[in-house]
């Protein structure tokens, strides 16, 4: 993304109260858990790449049911 980092967006995201219950999952192939990436844009969850496309649909379906809330922990998809 030219404008801005995936954690930018995501921070934007959480600034606006439109938004800042939406559910963001982020995928990356440099993130492990207990990296603090994901906590610091206040990600939903997180899927490390490579990925199959069930394990994306899985970790977005999860992070569609438990929605997000301010503090939340990400969660780590297989």
């Amino acid at each position: 993304m030219p404008a801005m980092t995936g954690v930018e967006l995501c921070q934007a995201l959480r600034a606006d109260p439109t938004t800042n219950n939406l559910p963001v999952v982020f995928a990356s192939d440099s993130l492990m858990p207990g990296d603090s990436l994901p906590e610091d844009a206040q990600a939903t969850g997180f899927l490390r790449k490579p990925f199959e496309p069930r394990e994306l649909v899985g970790c977005v379906d999860k992070a569609l049911h438990s929605g997000h809330e301010d503090g939340q922990v990400p969660f780590a998809c297989p």
